[in-house]
């Protein structure tokens, strides 16, 4: 089995995970320590990437937003930049430590006031300066496959009012599409040629759009205003460097996995590309020598949603590799990234969606 996520991990079940606290001792004259907002986190079940490793790592960053509201319900509020009386934590960073969730300064409950919250993970200081009304806009998904991130995020905890003990629980969702690739040959051509796919890229998808955290119902997408950020097309790479043989191979994973928005992708809109390295055995021929040869094909019209992942088996035989025959492609077929146990490559919990490729070129001793 291959592994698809940065470090090995386990199930991750509806299970609360840690208790959010202040990171001071100090406390505002009048106020009671038992009515400081806390909060708990859960995770929806499925693997993830980049937060949780079957538990949050010390020195992992979410960012909470919080509102006290008076006696307005949260769906009744006009605009949460001009409605609420009190904005109580602003793109705050929350940090874990020593299985401690901190932030400071500690913030209180309101009397009887609502009280609403957002999140998201993993915190990004650049939200800053993006975040209006419930949105961050402008969100860009990042070129290289190695710097793009399990994006989390969760629905508002709405209204809510000081109770004894009580706790914000969060359940955090995968925001993102997540899209895998795998590799095989039919026949084994090493006397033939030896090659290596060094790398796959997505070309012409877009990368831009706002996500609304005031979403309410998790089932809703909650991305708007997608777009290329530079006009005109984007294209994300990740390394692959595999030996092509007849055992199946991961080309993303750990790290190269491509974690990107989710979109409607049209007729003939988005490519994908293997840049490979061939190098003839004794008995192959020399002219075809190459060391960044490159094999495009279209990736069929399909919509990538959140939360799912999406498996593009590939199987490349030698004349498709030296680019003489075309690639064939067919539709991939879908995960939910939020499955009971663990997501596995190539088979058991994947549905797989071929990239066929038509030969009748076979060995000849």
């Amino acid at each position: 089995m291959f592994s698809i996520f940065k470090n090995s991990v386990t199930s991750l079940c509806l299970l609360p995970l840690f208790f959010l606290s202040s990171c001071t001792g100090e406390e505002v004259i009048g106020q009671s320590s038992a009515k400081q907002i806390s909060f708990e986190t859960y995770l929806a079940k499925g693997k993830t990437r980049a937060a949780a490793k079957g538990t949050f790592a010390v020195g992992d960053e979410m960012a909470i937003y919080g509102y006290s509201h008076g006696s307005t319900r949260w769906s009744d509020l006009a605009s949460i930049e001009s409605g609420v009386e009190k904005k109580m934590h602003n793109n705050a960073v929350v940090k874990q430590d020593n299985n401690v969730w901190t932030y400071a300064p500690i913030q209180y409950w309101d009397g009887d006031d609502f009280h609403s919250f957002l999140a998201y993970y993993p915190y990004n200081k650049s939200f800053d300066s993006k975040f209006y009304n419930g949105v961050i806009v402008e969100y860009t998904t990042p070129k290289e496959a190695k710097d793009q991130h399990d994006f989390l995020y969760t629905t508002p905890v709405s209204d809510q009012q000081w109770a004894e003990n009580k706790k914000i629980s969060f359940t955090f969702r995968h925001a993102l599409s997540q899209v895998w690739f795998t590799i095989k040959t039919n026949d084994d051509y090493s006397r033939y040629y030896n090659i290596k796919v060094k790398q796959v890229q997505i070309a012409g998808i877009k990368d831009q759009a706002d996500l609304n955290l005031k979403v309410s119902d998790a089932a809703m997408n909650p991305w708007n205003n997608l777009v290329y950020s530079n006009s005109t097309s984007f294209t994300t790479s990740a390394i692959c460097n595999k030996e092509l043989s007849t055992e199946e191979k991961a080309l993303t994973e750990g790290e190269e996995i491509f974690m990107l928005l989710p979109q409607t992708i049209e007729t003939d809109q988005a490519t994908a590309s293997l840049t490979l390295e061939i190098e003839a055995q004794e008995l192959g021929s020399p002219s075809y020598n190459n060391d960044n040869k490159v094999i495009s094909f279209k990736i069929p019209a399909t919509t990538w949603s959140k939360n799912n992942i999406y498996h593009y088996k590939i199987t490349l035989n030698v004349e498709q590799a030296l680019g003489l025959v075309p690639i064939i492609i067919d539709d991939s077929e879908i995960v939910d990234w939020e499955t009971d146990g663990e997501a596995t490559l190539p088979k058991d919990v994947l549905q797989q969606g071929d990239f066929t490729i038509e030969d009748d070129w076979k060995d000849e001793e």
